[in-house]
Formats: C-alpha cells, sequence, structure tokens
C-alpha cells in the first residue's frame, strides 16, 4: 500500500472512466486505487506500461514523480529514463545520449571524463560509431563542421589535427567531386593550381588543375610542363621585348607579362586538343598549336601547313573542313589572291566542284571575290550567271564612278540570266531594257527596230 493511500479518496464511477479512456481497458482502475494512488496520479505513470507494485518500488527509491512522457516516446525505457533524472539529465540531454546508444551510467562517466554533452547526431549520419567520433573529439574537432571536410577525405583525426595546428584546409569540393584522392588532391595545391572557384569560370587560367587533369597529367607532371611552357613563353617573348626594352619602359615590361599570362591561358586551352588529335603533349606543341581545335590541327598537318600558315585562316573563321579548298582558292592567283579574297569565296559558299568549273572557264577569283563582296552575292549565284554566257568576273565603273560588277544592275532588273544576257549582247542596259520591257517589247531585235525608226518606249 502506499504511503500516501491515507490521503486518497475514493475514485468515482467518472474518474475510473477517464483512467481507461488515457490508459486503456487492460489496465485495472481498482488496482491503481487498492494501491492508494489518485486518478491523475494514476493515469501518469501507468502510461509508462507500469505496474502500481512497481510504481511503489520507484517511490520507496526516491522518485516521487513519474518521469516526463517523452522520454518514452523517444524510446527509452522507464527504469532508465528514471535515471537519467537522477542523474541530472534534462529530457534533450538524455535523448541525445540514448541516440548515440549511451545509458545513463556509461554518459556520467563520459560527463566525468570532461565530455558534459552528446557528441553531434551529425557525427552518427556520416556513419561514424561513437567510439570513431570519440577520436575526433578528443583531438579537438567538438563540431562537426570543423571535421567534416576531413572525414569526407577519410583523414584521420590525428593527421586532421596535424594539419590544422599546420595552418592548413582540406582539400576543395571541386577535387572530390572530380573523384581525386587525398594524396593527389593536396598535391595539385601544393604545386600551387588552384581550383575555379576562385577564378572566373570563365577564364581558363593555366594555374587551373582541371585543364591539366582533364589531359590526362598527373600533378607532377603538368608542373613541369607548366615550367616549360613558360620558358618556351619567355624565349618568343624576349624577341619581341628585347632586355634593354625592358629595363627601360616599364609599360614594356607590363604587357609582356600581361601577353605572357594570354599566351599562357592559351596554351592550357590546346592541352586537351592536343590530346583529342594525337599530338604530342609538350611545351613547344603547346606553343605551336595554340588556339587550334584538334579539328583544325589535323586538317593543317592533312594540308602540309605550317600552324602559322593555318592561323589567318583561323582569324576568319575558316572551318576545318574548309581549310584544304582554302588553300587551294588562295593558291589559284598566288599574286592576286590573298587570305580575304579566299574568306569571301567560302564564305559565299564555294564547293571543290564550283571552284574546279570557275578555273575551267578561265574566270579571275579576285574579281568574282570582289563581285561578291560588293552585291553580296552567293556563289550560286554567279554559276548561274555564268552558265548563261555572262563574263562573271567582269568589273566596270557605274554612272558615279563606282566600281561595281557587270552582273550587279542585271540581277537588280529581277531578269533571269539568258533573258539579260540576250539583251546585254545587244547592246542594251539593264535600265534600257527594263523600259522596253514595261512597253511590252520582249524581243531586243524589235527594239533595236523601233530605236532605229526613232520609236522610243513610253515611260
Amino acid at each position: 500500500m502506499n504511503k500516501h493511500s491515507k490521503n486518497i479518496s475514493p475514485w468515482a464511477d467518472y474518474e475510473k472512466q477517464w483512467f481507461v479512456d488515457e490508459c486503456g481497458v487492460s489496465k485495472d482502475p481498482d488496482e491503481w486505487e487498492a494501491h492508494g494512488f489518485s486518478s491523475s496520479e494514476a493515469i501518469e505513470w501507468a502510461v509508462w506500461d507500469v505496474e502500481p507494485g512497481d510504481v511503489n518500488r520507484y517511490r520507496k527509491s526516491g522518485t516521487l514523480n513519474p518521469p516526463d512522457s517523452l522520454y518514452l516516446y523517444n524510446g527509452i525505457a522507464i527504469e532508465d529514463a528514471i535515471q537519467w533524472v537522477k542523474e541530472g539529465f534534462d529530457l534533450f540531454e538524455a535523448v541525445c545520449w540514448h541516440l548515440w546508444k549511451v545509458d545513463p551510467k556509461t554518459a556520467v562517466q563520459h560527463r566525468k571524463n570532461g565530455l558534459f554533452e552528446a557528441p553531434d547526431e551529425q557525427f552518427r549520419d556520416a556513419g561514424l560509431n561513437l567510439e570513431e567520433t570519440l577520436k575526433w573529439i578528443a583531438e579537438g574537432f567538438e563540431d562537426f563542421d570543423d571535421a567534416m571536410d576531413w572525414i569526407k577525405w577519410k583523414v584521420s583525426p590525428k593527421n586532421a589535427k596535424k594539419y590544422t595546428d599546420a595552418g592548413e584546409y582540406s582539400p576543395d569540393d571541386e577535387f572530390y567531386e572530380a573523384g581525386l584522392s587525398f594524396a593527389d588532391a593536396i598535391k595539385w595545391c601544393e604545386l600551387g593550381f588552384e581550383v575555379s572557384k576562385y577564378e572566373d569560370p570563365l577564364d581558363e587560367d593555366e594555374n587551373y588543375w582541371k585543364n591539366w587533369h582533364d589531359a590526362g597529367f598527373k600533378p607532377n607532371q603538368a608542373a613541369v610542363l607548366r615550367t616549360e611552357l613558360f620558358e618556351v613563353i619567355e624565349k618568343q617573348l624576349d624577341e619581341l621585348y628585347p632586355r634593354q626594352t625592358r629595363i627601360r619602359h616599364w609599360t614594356a615590361k607590363n604587357s609582356k607579362e600581361s601577353e605572357l599570362s594570354d599566351i599562357a591561358s592559351e596554351c592550357v586551352s590546346t592541352l586537351t586538343q592536343l590530346a583529342a588529335s594525337g599530338m604530342t603533349i609538350d611545351a613547344e606543341n603547346l606553343v605551336k598549336w595554340r588556339g587550334f581545335s584538334a579539328e583544325m590541327i589535323t586538317a593543317t598537318v592533312d594540308n602540309g601547313l605550317e600552324p602559322d600558315d593555318a592561323e589567318l585562316a583561323l582569324e576568319l573563321k575558316i572551318e576545318p573542313n574548309q581549310l584544304e579548298l582554302y588553300e587551294k582558292v588562295k593558291a589559284v592567283e598566288d599574286i592576286f589572291m590573298d587570305s580575304n579574297y579566299a574568306k569571301y569565296l567560302l564564305n559565299a559558299g564555294i564547293t571543290e566542284k564550283q571552284f574546279q568549273y570557275l578555273l575551267s572557264k578561265g574566270f579571275r577569283l579576285t574579281r568574282i571575290a570582289d563581285a561578291i563582296k560588293i552585291h553580296s552575292l552567293t556563289i550560286n549565284t554567279i554559276i548561274k550567271w555564268a552558265k548563261a554566257g555572262w563574263p562573271v568576273d567582269v568589273l566596270e565603273k557605274d554612272k558615279n564612278g563606282y566600281q561595281q560588277s557587270v552582273l550587279g544592275p542585271w540581277i537588280e532588273s529581277k531578269l533571269d540570266p539568258k533573258t539579260a544576257y540576250l539583251w546585254k549582247t545587244n547592246n542594251f542596259t539593264a535600265e534600257a531594257t527594263e523600259k522596253w520591257i514595261k512597253a511590252g517589247v520582249t524581243d531586243p531585235e524589235i527594239a533595236n527596230r523601233r530605236k532605229v525608226a526613232g520609236i522610243e518606249p513610253k515611260s
């Protein structure tokens, strides 16, 4: 019988019903009443699924009130809940330790050893057990945020402590996301290579590690090649900026350094292109083929050219598959034909077959290029008029003294090439032809007879 039973009044019917509603029909309110519990006390204890006799035992040991029922809902048994309370742990502290599968007695021992609260749950979420977590805490990493980057890299707590004490940080996430080992990531950093996180993402810098890594280089190989690359570039630029000039003129020195960086960046972007083309990757080739795509490198070699020969084509945006034809066109009239003339013909859409046709007819390609430039013609238009008998490479002066193609005014007249050619060979201008046709005369011979007779077309 509970020592407080004498002070407890018999339960009213509504109290018994209240008990059953709260605790279920399997619980006997008469039994709790017989042990001297009030209905409210009985409900508070009964939710723990304990017997009245056990509650009396808890009370005799000093536990007068039931623990917060939230212990129960967090999976903590009544015996442990009572013990957590007795040891001075609040609900939150007890639950945190419980999630680490630590009992109250062990938690007290941890507290005596200086660990006053359960470790950060994020250690557990990261897959660490308590023993592993305590090793990190022992090295001063109580906060998971301080340890997480090292844990991700599978660095031991002792080594992480050593790196941290030396003022070093874990490698950037970009290395991890690329699947690098910790050793390789550290090596890229030690050798002065950087991550895009700290650079303009549009700037392919010579120190951006991924440019070198993606071309198949290990850190040490990349560092050696980078040094050789700068030596080759320095040698080239020394020819442009003699030592005396660099000493006397700061502007020239500054310009050289800027150009050095630009060329180096361009060379580095060529790494993957060299690899894709199968070209040997060394400092000489990086400088020699900088800015070229793999396709342009292959096309240049296939056509027996050197990079300098193809560089202008690259600047003119000549596609690799056009390079062979570009070189043929440019070589036809070597004295007169320059790269821009060839560019106009290629941009006009000239094909190998059309090129050979124009050659076979003896047309001057430079003049055809001028006609295309002046009148914004396509090569198909040129070929169409040439097949109708027109001298498509003839240039003449217009009424204002400006140079124009013989085709110009006739194309503007909207006449088809054959009709226009018929009127042209009968000594009519495009303007006169339009007038006669508007007057209903479609035969140039009739128009000539009328002219002889003094008849002019009505305007």
